[in-house]
């Protein structure tokens, strides 16, 4: 796992999920698709199953939650960041 810094502590996070929240990072609270999400951890044309987008964010919540740090999830659309800052 990579390490994630946040205010109050670093956090081991897989190199996988590492790519999804910095896919949502960088999107600054706009919406990013699943598919988006797909292309950036395993490429374009990839024929993985979305579903595993959805349990990298599912990780992802329960790691940042503490950290003021949610994803939400925008109905049909996809997942965006939003931070206590946002």
């Amino acid at each position: 796992p990579l390490q994630l810094s946040t205010r109050d502590a670093p956090l081991d996070v897989p190199r996988r999920e590492l790519t999804v929240l910095a896919g949502l990072a960088e999107a600054k609270g706009t919406p990013v698709s699943k598919d988006r999400l797909l292309d950036l951890v395993y490429g374009a044309g990839s024929e993985t199953d979305e579903k595993v987008i959805e349990v990298y964010v599912s990780r992802l919540r329960k790691r940042l939650a503490a950290h003021g740090v949610t994803i939400r999830v925008i109905r049909g659309i996809g997942y965006a960041l939003v931070t206590d800052a946002s």
